[in-house]
């Protein structure tokens, strides 16, 4: 457990029925951060929480948290506070009294929770709505109330398993901001499960990507994005442009006999990837290196962007999405600028060959 740890998750292993549901997983948090538990639909990730919430025994492993081993420790000991997709408020229980019912578990007095409870209802925008009953919100007002509830009880560790994914949009989008908002006045450490690689992006320090009950990746929402540790992480996080290269350092020799080069030095078979929002489309060679001629194959506007499909006389393919008012039409001739700190590689298990050949312009 490093001095950074909050929350230490160490070995964590469930089965179900002998079948692995979380294998071997290790993943720490830091005090007062914001951390993501993305991955796909049965990827383990809800079990992952619920193993910290105390709701699921581990068949092995060990959670600390602030120093202290939970392993044994009932829920309604461990510090938590636990915000479901739906937040299953008490519904013969008034908001006022659902946002103070932990702090009456804890025997916290009548006027003192009731006033603690009012001060949080403001806090999540709900002066006023101490009086109604569940029944009467929206689902943004409930999960507004769920939030306030988990909270009031000043948790040390707050847990959100895909809290907003009921949701609409734009509903969505104001909730993001206020957990934001209420998680920078609290402090409180947060873990977030989440499916949804934008929510994960906006609401997290860091992200830990999961895939069969195992961690792929653990780090910024940045490096997932433009630094991934293979091609499923790229793939997940919406990366489309992958091709093989053999790597020389800083240099790239890609079938056909093109170079690229590349701020992230590699050695031997590499796929590369980048992202298609770095993809820069000239009308003319205007750059020096880094530059591929290309034939724009597709077009598609989609309000914001649009994505091009671009194709080299050495048959690579690539996805350029530019801004709207670049308007390439099919079947025209432009180039293609890779910047050398977008290239991101990987080891290969393929071994391209690659004969000699002229290399591109700037190459």
């Amino acid at each position: 457990m490093s001095e950074l740890a909050y929350c230490a998750i160490q070995n964590l292993t469930k089965r179900f029925r002998g079948v692995p549901a979380v294998g071997d997983l290790w993943l720490e948090i830091r005090r007062g951060e914001r951390l993501a538990l993305l991955g796909p639909s049965g990827c383990g990730k809800s079990t992952t929480l619920q193993l910290i919430a105390g709701l699921l025994a581990p068949d092995s492993g060990q959670i600390v948290l602030n120093g202290r081993s939970l392993v044994g420790v009932p829920p309604e000991r461990r510090e938590m506070a636990l915000v479901l997709q739906r937040g299953l408020l008490f519904p013969h229980l008034s908001v006022g009294e659902n946002v103070a019912f932990g702090l009456k578990l804890r025997g916290v007095n009548r006027a003192e929770r009731e006033a603690q409870a009012l001060a949080m209802l403001a806090q999540v925008q709900l002066s006023g709505f101490e009086n109604r009953r569940p029944a009467e919100l929206s689902g943004g007002q409930a999960q507004r109330v769920a939030l306030a509830r988990s909270l009031v009880i000043r948790p040390k560790l707050l847990l959100l398993d895909e809290p907003l994914s009921a949701l609409d949009a734009n509903l969505r989008s104001d909730m993001q901001n206020l957990i934001l908002q209420l998680q920078a006045e609290t402090g409180v450490t947060m873990l977030v499960v989440t499916h949804d690689q934008s929510e994960a992006v906006v609401m997290a320090h860091r992200i830990a990507l999961m895939f069969d009950g195992c961690l792929r990746q653990v780090d910024t929402p940045e490096a997932l994005y433009q630094q991934p540790s293979d091609a499923t992480v790229a793939r997940f996080f919406g990366g489309v442009n992958f091709f093989e290269a053999i790597a020389e350092q800083h240099c790239l020799r890609l079938s056909g006999g093109n170079r690229l080069t590349t701020d992230h030095p590699q050695h031997g078979p590499v796929q590369v990837t980048i992202r298609p929002e770095r993809i820069h489309l000239l009308a003319e060679p205007i750059c020096g290196i880094n530059l591929l001629p290309v034939t724009i194959t597709q077009s598609r506007f989609t309000g914001t962007q649009r994505h091009l499909a671009l194709k080299t006389p050495t048959g690579l393919e690539l996805q350029a999405w530019v801004p709207p008012g670049q308007s390439f039409t099919v079947g025209e001739s432009a180039f293609a600028h890779l910047p050398a700190d977008a290239l991101w590689s990987f080891p290969s298990a393929n071994e391209p060959s690659l004969p000699d050949a002229v290399a591109i312009r700037g190459g």
